[in-house]
């Protein structure tokens, strides 16, 4: 993920991220008032160094079935798969589950993002989760390694996830112009 440039107003920044792989990739993003969402991970600078978030993504499989007039057949028609973050303690009854945006990169593609920054506020970081796609041995393995993990109580993620960073720490002034050296 690079930087592209900063705006005045609304004070922001434009990153955009690049499918650089032989492979599709799915990308994640947080919805927004923007187009392509925002990055789901933001990082903050403070006097003790980078305060990185600790973000889980899972995914939900919906099954639709095939039918109408209120006839239901037995054959699945689509499956379509939604991505969610993962709430660090178990929701309660009445809580929102957000909902991700996930869209695919072809090989040499890429997207813009635009991401609000405040001004005077300290530097902060942007990034994201990919989704690389499992080769079939992955895919084989995969519940052996989720039950392994689960025995030994450690987090499991979303198989092939992928974090990306802007490399860059982003911080605009009171009149909107880049801060650098933060």
């Amino acid at each position: 993920m690079t930087l592209l440039g900063y705006r005045k107003w609304p004070h922001g920044a434009m990153l955009r991220l690049k499918n650089d792989t032989s492979k599709p990739i799915r990308y994640v993003s947080e919805p927004n008032e923007t187009p392509m969402g925002a990055p789901l991970l933001r990082a903050e600078k403070t006097a003790k160094g980078w305060v990185l978030p600790s973000v889980t993504i899972d995914s939900i499989r919906v099954w639709t079935a095939q039918g109408g007039g209120g006839l239901v057949i037995n054959t699945i028609a689509a499956t379509n798969e939604t991505l969610f973050l993962k709430p660090a303690t178990p929701p309660k009854p009445g809580d929102r589950v957000i909902t991700l945006f996930s869209r695919d990169l072809k090989p040499g593609e890429s997207v813009d993002f635009f991401v609000f920054l405040e001004a005077r506020a300290s530097p902060v970081r942007f990034g994201t989760i990919c989704v690389v796609p499992q080769s079939k041995l992955d895919k084989k393995l995969e519940p052996w390694i989720a039950r392994f993990m689960q025995w030994c109580r450690i987090k499991k993620k979303f198989p092939g996830q992928v974090v990306v960073w802007c490399e860059e720490a982003l911080a605009v002034s009171e009149s909107g112009e880049p801060v650098r050296g933060k």
